[in-house]
């Protein structure tokens, strides 16, 4: 038997979902006629209420958690900025939004966050992991009622419920294919990221090195170290790497800390010969682009990526809803210096519009 959700009770009574809410759990702010209405139609349809709201000391209400890093700052702003506005959102359908951050330079502070979060506190839980050792604490809080989401990165072999970010591995191929053209299809090209330890990372080297391998053959890929969340570190391993491989020519950044990183050490070499493909949007990068130190960037919308997450984290436990695909890919676009200015600020100048 199909669960009935409080948006078919709201559509049998021609009213809002957050009138159902204030009726079902007691508010105020509701017409008396309209709360009888309300309620006579729960009981018709056979609403059973969510198992959040019983909860002691909730007053109805429910509680989501979202744990993420502090940083780069520069791009988990933009991630807060789009859970804020969903918050504000939801607020009115009972609904309160928890930011659990911890230090991503030190990954180990993800998992004794994780392990010190009481799922009994919370109603759903969405997680940005950073390792697949978060996989053991999705799997637990899943086994203790508690609905999962992740975001930004994904543990498919976990029990979340679903994933809402970028498609990593396409938009590494779309990288290769970029970079493919940008250098005529011959040279040296190199990649710098944290992809060792965050499944992203991975996909998007992944993905570049699988298009270069099977369209670009006449261009040669350079192996580099983990540059980690460390700007410095990437821009010093480009350096030495620029000195020991002189052909090379382009430079693909799978993530905000290594696009940094490099256009600092193309900066400081004055190498404008070697093209930058960067990732993600921020000042820092959009000037570069501006300035022609960066050629262009990958964008994953960040901001979509935590407004999304709430507002289908928020659906699925208001109405019971889940998606066909269990992983909501959010498109990646690609910012050139004719179409920079559409991003100032990190964010899409549409999305702070509407």
């Amino acid at each position: 038997m199909k669960r009935v959700t409080m948006a078919m009770i709201a559509e049998a009574c021609g009213t809002s979902i957050g009138s159902v809410d204030r009726a079902l759990n007691g508010r105020d702010g509701i017409n008396p006629e309209t709360k009888r209405l309300i309620l006579e139609t729960a009981e018709r349809l056979g609403y059973r209420p969510n198992r959040a709201a019983g909860r002691p000391g909730r007053k109805g209400r429910l509680r989501l958690a979202f744990v993420y890093p502090d940083r780069p700052e520069g791009f988990y702003s933009c991630i807060t900025m789009g859970l804020d506005k969903c918050g504000g959102e939801v607020s009115p359908l009972g609904v309160e939004l928890e930011h659990l951050r911890f230090n991503a330079q030190s990954p180990p502070s993800q998992l004794e966050l994780l392990a010190s979060i009481d799922p009994g506190a919370y109603d759903g839980i969405a997680v940005n992991p950073l390792s697949t050792a978060c996989a053991e604490y999705i799997d637990r809080f899943s086994a203790a009622g508690v609905p999962v989401v992740t975001f930004n990165n994904d543990l498919p072999n976990s029990s979340r419920l679903f994933y809402v970010g970028s498609n990593s591995q396409q938009s590494g191929r779309m990288a290769g294919d970029i970079m493919g053209a940008l250098i005529g299809g011959k040279g040296g090209v190199t990649v710098l990221g944290n992809f060792v330890h965050a499944m992203p990372f991975f996909e998007r080297f992944e993905g570049f090195c699988q298009t270069i391998d099977q369209h670009y053959p006449n261009i040669t890929i350079y192996s580099s170290a983990d540059c980690r969340l460390d700007p410095g570190l990437t821009a010093r391993n480009l350096h030495n790497l620029m000195e020991q491989a002189p052909d090379i020519r382009g430079v693909f950044c799978t993530g905000y800390s290594s696009t940094v990183g490099a256009i600092e050490a193309i900066r400081r070499s004055g190498r404008r010969d070697v093209l930058i493909l960067g990732y993600d949007v921020s000042s820092e990068t959009v000037r570069a682009v501006s300035e022609g130190w960066c050629r262009a960037l990958l964008y994953q919308d960040p901001y979509q990526q935590g407004y999304q997450t709430a507002r289908l984290l928020s659906r699925h436990l208001l109405e019971g809803w889940l998606p066909a695909n269990r992983q909501l890919f959010i498109e990646t676009r690609v910012a050139f210096r004719q179409n920079i200015e559409n991003y100032i600020g990190g964010v899409m100048q549409w999305d702070l519009s509407i």
